[in-house]
């Protein structure tokens, strides 16, 4: 008895570990681990489309080993650069109506069959149904149907393709239909197929199974006449409304130019003038913003050494260890004499009250003087204005380039709307669309005549700068640049050269300035006290560079830290591939 109990007991044990040992099995099973049994399709080939239209009805009779919502059926949309205009008529699954999505995914229209709140196994069938155009090949004897019956990018194996194709087209004589078999991307590698015609029905199958990511594909000649190929336009279908899109974009870039030659364009002289002049009632931020349309940090460097050079204030170098420091001393009060933008300039950098004899240390303003650039620059753009330098300022010109930015977006959300024809053309004609009219408002910065003759006087001083070291100019200054008084060649003297010294660093050709005059000091200058074992103006120069350097970095606004990353054949129309779910 106690036999039987422990008999019967054991066989329960195991019936209920089996049970659950299966569960596991089957839970453990990938959504593409299946087989495909038999893959068949039917084709009904005709010209209702006159470069070949094609009904399709595929079935899939497969086996899923573990749980599955369905499956995934991978179309091309495309065959030679033709739109397949592939259109889904049914989805089945052993008979019945079946629920699928659909997609776009590199190319291929991906139905999504099943339902995503049920799973299921084991054997079934599937119909999908659906429709294809221009799917026929133009040549000059006859006309080519070449066709991927089941697709080469599945995962699965197929213990049997076949395929049925009816069609009225006349066959062409000289060439039998012929089949094959190929992997991903082969040109034709086996021939492990059959292929027969019985009137109008050509039938194409395996003769053995297809390992994965291989299929059968059948190749069919047509007498010429029954199909006809696409003139341009049904070759282009979408040419006209892109053209006109394009044309519609177009349009606006057209007119920021316009508006641009009509109300920003200067036109300086091709010919520039040498120059030794300084321009009268500017400052050098004021003359440079004026020139260059914009204010930079060097331009602030050369008018705090022209302050310098003037009596205001006073570079003081000091070494560390390895590292040197730059302070500056105010010297002298801001009086009448100065400029408001110079004013400003000398109150932004030492504190209230203002005290003859106050230091600063340049280094310890380093990215804490950012908002300074934008008060000096509001204020050197005031002033040029009332002075008469510019029919559109820099900041005036600002509001008009948020407006072509924001009028930009028309565009690109009008090229956009239609991205799909020909490769996304209109959405990027739209972008640079809009980049070129964001360009044109940046460069809707207009002077006056005034302002014209001011730009010039630089151009002409820069040029003059630049050549001072190899060949001292005969010429005198330009006779239309009436900013400076008209002289023959200055004396080469320390006062000249310190004269011209702020312009030279705000034109970038310090170096080139200095060599012009080396010696020329008996002794180094009272407004730079630096730490010199040997004073010469190159030595000046590299000290000032330094300093140049310092004030660039107070000027520089504080950096912010953060961002993300990430990282992420053969021929023949039809085809694809698919996979589970």
């Amino acid at each position: 008895m106690k036999s039987l109990k422990l008999l019967l007991y054991s066989l329960f044990f195991g019936l209920i570990v089996s049970a659950f040992l299966g569960a596991g099995l089957a839970g453990a099973q990938g959504v593409n681990d299946f087989i495909i049994n038999n893959f068949s399709a039917n084709y009904e080939l005709s010209n209702q489309d006159p470069q070949g239209f094609m009904k399709i009805t595929e079935n899939i009779n497969l086996d899923f080993s573990g749980r599955n919502h369905g499956i995934e059926r991978a179309i091309p949309k495309t065959y030679k650069g033709n739109n397949l205009n592939v259109a889904v008529l049914a989805v089945k699954r052993d008979g019945k109506t079946e629920q699928y999505k659909t997609r776009s995914s590199s190319g291929n229209l991906v139905i999504k069959i099943g339902n995503p709140s049920k799973t299921i196994t084991g054997k079934h069938n599937y119909q999908i149904s659906y429709s294809v155009a221009n799917v026929i090949t133009f040549y000059d004897n006859y006309d080519e149907l070449f066709w991927n019956i089941n697709g080469d990018q599945w995962n699965q194996q197929f213990n049997k393709v076949s395929s049925k194709l009816t069609t009225d087209a006349p066959q062409y004589a000289k060439l039998k239909q012929v089949c094959y078999t190929a992997s991903y991307g082969g040109k034709g590698e086996s021939s492990d197929c059959s292929i027969s015609r019985n009137g109008n029905t050509i039938s194409a199958d395996t003769t053995k199974g297809l390992p994965k990511r291989s299929s059968l594909k059948i190749v069919v000649a047509f007498d010429k006449g029954y199909f006809t190929p696409a003139n341009f336009w049904e070759r282009n279908p979408y040419l006209m409304i892109v053209g006109a899109v394009i044309s519609i974009q177009l349009m606006f870039v057209i007119s920021a130019d316009r508006r641009w030659r009509k109300n920003g364009k200067d036109n300086k002289r091709k010919i520039v003038a040498p120059n030794f002049g300084r321009p009268k009632n500017v400052s050098v931020m004021q003359a440079y913003y004026v020139n260059k349309n914009g204010l930079q940090p060097k331009y602030i460097t050369a008018n705090l050494v022209d302050l310098a050079i003037r009596g205001y204030i006073k570079f003081v170098e000091s070494k560390t260890a390895r590292k040197v420091g730059h302070t500056l001393v105010l010297l002298k009060l801001p009086d009448s004499k100065l400029l408001k933008d110079e004013k400003l300039l000398i109150n932004e950098f030492f504190t209230n009250p203002l005290s003859v004899g106050s230091k600063v240390k340049i280094e310890s303003l380093k990215n804490k003087m950012d908002k300074t650039v934008v008060k000096i620059k509001k204020l050197v753009d005031k002033e040029v204005v009332e002075k008469g330098y510019y029919e559109i300022s820099p900041l005036k010109n600002a509001s008009y380039i948020i407006k072509q930015a924001l009028l930009g977006f028309v565009p690109i959300i009008l090229g956009y709307f239609f991205k799909n024809y020909y490769y996304g053309l209109t959405l990027i004609v739209g972008i640079f669309i809009a980049f070129a009219m964001i360009l044109y408002a940046v460069l809707m910065v207009k002077w006056t005549p005034k302002g014209l003759v001011l730009a010039e006087h630089l151009d002409g001083l820069k040029l003059y700068l630049k050549t001072a070291e190899t060949e001292r100019l005969a010429a005198t200054q330009s006779v239309d640049a009436p900013l400076a008084t008209r002289s023959n060649q200055p004396v080469h003297d320390v006062v000249f050269f310190e004269k011209l010294l702020p312009y030279a660093i705000a034109a970038g050709v310090e170096t080139t300035w200095a060599k012009a005059f080396t010696g020329i000091y008996q002794q180094p200058p009272d407004w730079y006290d630096g730490r010199w074992t040997a004073f010469s103006t190159i030595a000046l120069m590299s000290s000032i560079r330094t300093t140049s350097t310092a004030t660039a970095n107070a000027f520089t606004p504080p950096s912010s830290s953060g961002g993300s990353g990430f990282s992420g054949g053969g021929g023949g129309g039809g085809g694809g591939g698919g996979g589970g779910w």
